[in-house]
């Protein structure tokens, strides 16, 4: 039976990256850089990724964790400007389990010899007891940030 209950959340994080845009742009719009950071955590492997960047284009990343548990992470590019932002909607699955349905804007923007990169995330989370899972999604999306600043520094 479908979970019934839903909590909505929204969060902002911001962070200044000691990089070019162009270099930002890049580990987010090629597969090779992206799959760096994107994925890469030594508690999980990744068992499938495909990747098609582009508006109207998916991306999809299934992990096996050592925990025995399974992430399904799908997702639609809708807005692509190039350099500057991009827009996509995804499910997250957890052990086949339909956790979320977010909408992810990211933005990227000079701050003098550094890139202020913006993510903003809107989820629906089914079944988030006290809004738990969202909690934990904004924890899970800064950390992917911070890995996304460590790459960059490959």
């Amino acid at each position: 039976m479908p979970e019934t209950t839903v909590h909505h959340a929204t969060f902002t994080l911001t962070r200044d990256l000691d990089a070019a845009p162009e270099r930002v742009w890049g580990a987010f719009a090629n597969e090779d850089l992206k799959a760096r950071w994107f994925g890469v955590n030594v508690n999980a492997t990744l068992v499938e990724r495909s990747f098609d960047f582009r508006p109207g284009g998916a991306e999809r990343a299934v992990g096996h964790w050592k925990s025995g548990m399974v992430t399904d992470f799908q997702c639609r590019y809708h807005d692509i400007v190039e350099g500057a932002r991009i827009l996509y909607v995804y499910d997250m699955f957890v052990n086949g389990w339909k956790m979320s349905v977010s909408l992810a804007t990211i933005q990227i923007e000079a701050a003098g010899s550094k890139t202020r990169l913006t993510i903003t995330e809107q989820g629906a989370f089914f079944g988030d007891d006290g809004g738990k899972h969202a909690k934990g999604r904004e924890l899970g999306t800064g950390s992917l940030m911070d890995a996304l600043a460590a790459s960059l520094n490959d």
